[in-house]
């Protein structure tokens, strides 16, 4: 797991929350859109690695920000 700067922290929060703001501001974002999120960060995924995140949902399949740093903000990413 690669260690993400605080610059790289604190962009992929905004980015998060402004997903966030999208879905109804509950400090949660779709599962769905991980891959969009991510993307919006400025990495680029492959469809495999998003699949392969292991993100814990909850029961609407909707994704806290905690695991989202800590599971998919960790990459391994592809240049």
């Amino acid at each position: 797991m690669s260690k993400l700067s605080k610059e790289e922290i604190e962009e992929a929060k905004e980015v998060f929350e402004l997903f966030d703001f999208w879905d109804g501001r509950d400090a949660e974002v779709d599962a769905s859109k991980i891959g969009d999120v991510i993307r919006c960060v400025g990495l680029n995924p492959t469809l495999e690695i998003v699949r392969n995140t292991d993100l814990q949902e909850d029961l609407e399949g909707n994704v806290k920000y905690e695991e989202f740093i800590k599971k998919v903000m960790a990459g391994p990413y592809p240049d």
